[in-house]
């Protein structure tokens, strides 16, 4: 499993770093990137992306994005905004 990442990426872009709550899970090997906030309780799993450079991604408490899942807002016109407790199912694009 050497090339498999111990820690999940947590990255800023242009300036601006993802918001997490503290009681949120990020599994190694997922990836939250740029303007992003995770509510309470929130988990993000193996694979998963969450990738906030084009626009914002802000998912409430207690979300659940599954494992290979990717979150990716297009232009400025389209955020990706969940509310509470909403399951993104696995390997959703």
């Amino acid at each position: 499993l050497g090339s498999v990442p111990v820690e999940p990426l947590i990255l800023e872009f242009d300036g601006v770093r993802p918001s997490l709550a503290r009681d949120v899970f990020v599994a190694p090997g997922a990836a939250v990137i740029g303007r992003v906030t995770l509510g309470e309780a929130t988990s993000v799993w193996y694979a998963a992306v969450l990738r906030g450079d084009v626009h914002e991604i802000r998912l409430g408490a207690r979300c659940n994005v599954q494992d290979g899942a990717v979150l990716h807002g297009t232009l400025d016109e389209f955020p990706v905004v969940l509310g509470a407790e909403v399951s993104v199912g696995h390997q959703a694009t």
